[in-house]
């Protein structure tokens, strides 16, 4: 298997030349040679998630997709896994504006993007359902669908999956 340093070779060292990047013993945290930061000049980027790694930037993702058609010849791209989570409090909570709010802001930062040339052909929520996540177990809840981990695994649709199903359908416009 090779590392993404090896399959990607020369094109590496174009998204971030500076990077500090480790040839042996690679792991999760050195092997995709970048920096991740919640913060600039000491000034926090946006309000943090649920998780400490994450927090909100829509515009970030506006960038990313600019740097990436300028970069490589604006390639077909798919967004695979966006989203936002919250902490579990041990509630059934299905009111999360914040991750509604979360997507309506990267989606406008997208379509810019996108008025701007740039080849966005799909874009998928992390995630659809509350999950055990890799670091943070069931501490947090990334799912549009609340899932009822003590009863019998239960499913209840979020606010979220309701805006979502509404705004593919066509039913709103802008909020």
């Amino acid at each position: 298997m090779q590392t993404m340093m090896q399959f990607l070779g020369s094109l590496l060292s174009r998204l971030d030349a500076d990077a500090p990047c480790q040839i042996q013993n690679q792991d999760i945290a050195t092997d995709f040679c970048g920096y991740l930061t919640r913060e600039k000049n000491g000034i926090p980027i946006g309000p943090k998630a649920g998780s400490n790694w994450l927090c909100i930037y829509p515009q970030g993702i506006e960038e990313l997709l600019l740097y990436t058609k300028k970069m490589f010849n604006n390639p077909v791209i798919y967004i695979m896994e966006n989203g936002i989570d919250e902490l579990n409090n041990g509630t059934k909570s299905l009111q999360d504006n914040m991750r509604i709010d979360f997507h309506i802001q990267h989606l406008e930062h997208v379509h810019n993007a996108m008025l701007n040339g740039v080849n966005v052909m799909g874009y998928f929520t992390w995630s659809l359902l509350d999950n055990f996540e890799w670091a943070e177990g069931y501490t947090v809840r990334f799912g549009v669908v609340y899932v009822d981990f003590e009863d019998g695994l239960k499913r209840y649709l979020k606010d979220s999956a309701k805006w979502f199903k509404r705004f593919l359908t066509q039913e709103i416009e802008s909020e």
